[in-house]
């Protein structure tokens, strides 16, 4: 039963300070186990969709979801998407005494400062909200449990709490409405196949169509119609992997009208169209990376018949570059691809790679599952990602206590040094920031950034670092990155470097890209523990 304390007496004043804070990550489709909430504590959905039930009320969530959960509360969680990614930030409750009392007031008996309400809490702004989780939980990790630190961590925790009271829309649980809207997403579940208007999905609810509308959109964090529109896609999606099915008989049987329109809405969710989404598992695909995308589709079990790079990396002129792109495209229409997909470097590209075969460009997400999993999807492969995804997460904690005993002791920074800067890599926001300090439980040197992937700078002007390791990859050689780093090395604090005073300086192949593939992480996993077993 979940508790519910009394009112403090007088001018008490309940406060919350920082537990812990703890990001968690899960491969799904699966169920979380039902469990009863011990500390008041706030949940925030990084990456990932499905279902919350929080004593009894059912509430969607997917990134940028806000939850708070109080003691007793009991939660239980469905997954409906590959993966998930939130953080948890654990709450303790104090009181400062306002009355002449000798004794301070039970914990039991304190009232939970009143600002936020248990359920999902309703806000406008969901990226800067993520920064502040991911700040909160890298100084947690950085900051240690020093005196100091925990009181800079407290302090974080302030910012973050009046941040949610500047950005919650409405004090109101979310629940108020949940039912109502829960009772239209099941009705659309179940009859997506048919027509359902607007005004049906709203009276249904109890609002007007425009109340309706805004309602779902909070609660559900899509508009009514494109969460309808995603459920005949998906439904669509599963009839086409069946043999000798047509196209419009599909489109017809998940509630479109109109064939066209369908293939339309289909490409633009999907990536492809429907046609080629029949045949996914046997096309001819080509990709256009400098990610080596291929071997996302090799570690699926999957041939490309062309791989190409037209990136045009520094040192090339206009007429080398130009040569390399039309060779690359050339190799590209030899090859007779039915499917081109490239990475966001390759977005230039894109009507040039189209005059050869429909293409699918893919984001830039920091998180290399995301693209590893709409890889698969694409050639039909989606449970041979998931094993791979599982596999991989199984080898980091493997390699995290194989390290734990020699380097997981020290601390290291990642630079890299091209042509015209140096790069220190940060903590967060790139697969090889994740993979280090995330996955594999490496400490971060100091002075290197948490709230960015990277910093720059010139190589004269390095800031004061420190740590017990330095990895180091010279990038662009061709175009002079070997004169960077020697002007890097002449500065005072290049050689105030405790790693550059002892000798620990390694240098690395490019670790940056490789950290984008499971073949590439693997190696960088083996490259780790072989300096370690080496004492390097």
């Amino acid at each position: 039963m979940k508790m519910k304390p009394p009112s403090v007496k007088g001018r008490d004043v309940a406060l919350f300070l920082l537990a812990s804070v703890r990001r968690r990550k899960r491969t799904g489709p699966a169920s979380m186990p039902r469990r009863t909430v011990g500390l008041p504590m706030l949940c925030y959905v990084k990456q990932g969709e499905g279902k919350l039930l929080l004593d009894g009320a059912v509430y969607r969530f997917d990134p940028g979801s806000l939850f708070y959960f109080v003691p007793g509360m009991t939660v239980q969680a469905e997954l409906a998407s590959p993966n998930l990614d939130y953080y948890l930030v654990l709450l303790n409750t104090i009181v400062i005494p306002g009355r002449t009392e000798s004794e301070p007031p039970a914990a039991s008996s304190l009232q939970l400062p009143p600002f936020l309400v248990p359920g999902r809490l309703l806000i406008r702004e969901s990226r800067p909200m993520l920064k502040r989780f991911e700040r909160l939980h890298e100084e947690s990790r950085s900051l240690g449990q020093t005196a100091s630190g925990r009181s800079i961590q407290h302090m974080r925790l302030q910012e973050l709490l009046n941040y949610i009271v500047q950005q919650t829309s409405e004090r109101e649980q979310a629940k108020e409405t949940g039912p109502d809207i829960e009772r239209t997403v099941k009705y659309m579940e179940e009859r997506y196949r048919e027509k359902i208007s607007l005004n049906t999905l709203a009276e249904l609810a109890g609002f007007t169509p425009s109340s309706y509308s805004r309602a779902f959109a909070k609660t559900m964090g899509i508009p009514p119609v494109e969460y309808l529109t995603n459920l005949r896609v998906a439904g669509a999606k599963m009839l086409l992997s069946h043999p000798d099915c047509r196209v419009k008989d599909i489109s017809a049987s998940v509630g479109f009208e109109n064939e066209f329109y369908f293939s339309r809405i289909f490409k633009q969710t999907v990536g492809v169209s429907p046609s080629l989404y029949m045949k996914r598992d046997r096309l001819r695909i080509a990709v256009a990376s400098c990610l080596a995308l291929e071997h996302n589709l090799h570690s699926v079990g999957c041939e490309e018949v062309a791989a190409v790079n037209c990136f045009r990396y520094p040192g090339m002129d206009d007429e080398e570059h130009g040569r390399l792109v039309t060779d690359q495209l050339d190799t590209l229409r030899r090859a007779l691809p039915e499917l081109i997909v490239g990475d966001y470097f390759h977005a230039p590209y894109e009507a040039q790679l189209k005059q050869i075969a429909p293409v699918v460009i893919l984001k830039n997400d920091p998180d290399w599952r995301v693209n590893h999993i709409r890889i698969a999807e694409l050639v039909g492969r989606e449970e041979e990602a998931k094993r791979t995804i599982g596999t991989m997460e199984l080898r980091e904690r493997e390699a995290r206590a194989m390290l734990g005993p020699s380097m997981g002791r020290e601390t290291i920074i990642i630079m890299q040094v091209n042509h015209r800067l140096t790069r220190i890599q940060g903590t967060a926001h790139h697969p090889l920031n994740e993979l280090c300090y995330n996955g594999l439980g490496l400490k971060p040197g100091s002075n290197i950034p948490s709230n960015h992937f990277r910093q720059e700078f010139p190589p004269e002007w390095l800031p004061a670092l420190e740590a017990d390791r330095l990895f180091i990859h010279k990038n662009h050689i061709r175009a002079g990155c070997d004169r960077v780093y020697r002007v890097m090395q002449g500065t005072d604090t290049w050689n105030a470097i405790k790693a550059v005073r002892e000798h620990k300086v390694c240098f690395i192949p490019n670790w940056f890209r490789m950290s984008w593939t499971p073949p590439g992480r693997r190696r960088i996993i083996d490259d780790l523990l072989a300096m370690a077993e080496a004492g390097e």
